[in-house]
């Protein structure tokens, strides 16, 4: 088998040229995934009951971790005492959405059933497996407990009655920077699939993004949609995250997030042939071996986000997109930085 190419960043001027610098936000409030969530009155009844049962045992979790500032290793000790609800998550993951989609098969509740049970936790549980063999690998226990936060607020964001004393916190005024990004992302790795891919991480902004915790919750949807898909089909193990501002960095309206892995000859061929023309990957139901959920939803909210009309015609303005670049498969979309 021939051996990978090293690994080269994408240049300054290829995440440039991806798409214009230039683009227009027709919203005049924020996008908060408002239209693409759900109520558990959605929901069959095997599914509210898997739905509240994962919540609240990654809630309380989170929160026996909160008591300690999550020291790595208090974090260790407690998911080593939860081993048992750990399989059971995995367990009840599986089998959620199946009966209400057997039931309802809408776009909408595929939508938000594909992110509770994606999102941040594949990884989590993938993480928390690691840190229960190798206790003493406690450098993984930070990035651990980001994932279970994140995870947390993607469920009420995909659930509004989940738990609504907290859901009513996350819609509340309040200014998210990418500091918080920074902070997750930075030296990070992450499981999309058995095996962890390095985050190589780069933003070239530092500021306000988004208005409040629901808001971020929604960025975060998209995010974790790619880097799963990054992670899993990464040959090298590599996942390149930019972050850049356009149209300049002085004069700051909206962020680029780029997301891009390397993809092996044999599969780079493949793929080619199934797909000419990748912005097809962005069409509900389009898929080459997975569900075609998580990347439709990419394109619906980075659409949403700027009040444009249609999906299609947000791709060929350039708000979101992918293409080759070399055997580098390079997704990207556009957020428009609050108060901008």
């Amino acid at each position: 088998m021939a051996a990978e190419s090293p690994f080269t960043p994408l240049s300054s001027r290829e995440l440039i040229n991806l798409a214009p610098l230039e683009l227009a936000n027709y919203r005049e409030d924020r996008f908060r995934g408002d239209g693409s969530r759900s109520r558990l009155s959605e929901y069959e009844e095997a599914d509210r009951e898997i739905l509240v049962r994962i919540y609240q045992v990654l809630q309380g979790i989170f929160e026996e971790m909160q008591q300690e500032n999550h020291d790595p290793a208090h974090i260790c000790r407690i998911l080593s005492q939860h081993g048992p609800q750990r399989q059971v998550i995995a367990q009840d993951t599986k089998q959620l959405g199946l009966a209400t989609l057997r039931a309802n098969p809408s776009r909408h509740l595929a939508q938000v059933i594909h992110d509770t049970r994606g999102g941040a936790l594949q990884s989590l549980l993938m993480r928390w497996d690691m840190l229960v063999m190798l206790p003493a690998a406690t450098q993984g226990a930070s990035a651990l407990f980001f994932l279970l936060r994140d995870h947390l607020k993607i469920m009420r964001n995909c659930v509004a009655d989940l738990d609504t004393r907290r859901f009513a916190d996350d819609s509340a005024r309040k200014d998210h920077g990418t500091d918080l990004l920074l902070e997750k992302w930075t030296s990070a790795d992450f499981y999309g699939g058995s095996v962890p891919a390095q985050i190589a991480f780069d933003c070239k902004y530092q500021g306000t993004l988004c208005e409040s915790c629901l808001e971020f919750s929604t960025l975060d949807r998209i995010i974790y949609n790619l880097l799963n898909n990054a992670a899993r089909n990464a040959s090298d193990h590599m996942v390149q995250f930019h972050i850049l501002p356009t149209p300049q960095p002085e004069l700051a309206e909206n962020l680029r997030f780029v997301i891009a892995n390397h993809v092996s000859a044999e599969h780079a061929t493949v793929l080619r042939a199934a797909v000419p023309d990748l912005g097809q990957l962005f069409r509900s139901g389009f898929t080459t071996g997975g569900h075609g959920v998580g990347t439709s939803i990419v394109a619906d909210f980075c659409t949403q986000a700027f009040g444009i009309y249609d999906d299609e015609t947000a791709r060929k303005d350039g708000y979101y997109g992918a293409r080759w670049i070399d055997d580098n498969f390079v997704a990207w979309f556009h957020w428009p930085i609050a108060g901008a």
